[in-house]
């Protein structure tokens, strides 16, 4: 099978990316698993909690729904005497560990015949078979066919920090 040495690059690229946003979709909606909509009634109408710009972000006038932190009732002993207990909600988010799995970098080898075209151009034939000689790129047959190993490393961006904001901005409020 021969493939262009740039499309083939192109395509592993491409399911590096799409890998990538598949791992973050999934981390985000294990995200949301902490929130439940909220009552309307009880978002606040402070200019710096939800309007930006002369837009209200808390209403669903978007179609987007509020969301609040989902709390568990936790008892827990009184700061100033320890045999009395009192009532604490936390919030789950800020008990759970956000930080997600992602890709870093993704390495790939390929071993591969290389050839070129009338053109020019080099291609990549991956289903050639490879001498098994020591040295890859020496070809015993001498038929113009050099034999080697490809390897690709793709370095893939960092995920967003807006997650560890949002928890940080809800531990301010707890």
């Amino acid at each position: 099978m021969e493939f262009e040495v740039g499309k083939l690059i192109e395509s592993i690229g491409i399911s590096v990316s799409e890998a990538q946003q598949g791992l973050e979709n999934h981390a985000l909606q294990r995200f949301f698993h902490y929130f439940e909509t909220a009552p309307e009634k009880d978002t606040c109408q402070r200019p710096t909690c939800g309007q930006m710009r002369g837009k209200d972000l808390l209403t669903e006038e978007q179609g987007v729904p509020v969301m609040e932190p989902t709390v568990a009732k936790i008892l827990l002993p009184c700061d100033d005497d320890l045999s009395k207990r009192k009532v604490a909600e936390i919030p789950l988010v800020t008990l759970a560990n956000h930080m997600q799995v992602r890709l870093d970098k993704v390495t790939v080898r390929v071993k591969t015949n290389f050839l070129t075209d009338s053109a020019g151009g080099v291609r990549m034939d991956i289903n050639g078979p490879i001498p098994k000689s020591r040295d890859a790129c020496e070809n015993p047959e001498g038929d113009g066919v050099e034999s080697g190993m490809v390897e690709m490393v793709f370095q893939v961006a960092k995920m967003p920090e807006g997650t560890s904001r949002v928890v940080q901005n809800i531990e301010r409020v707890v």
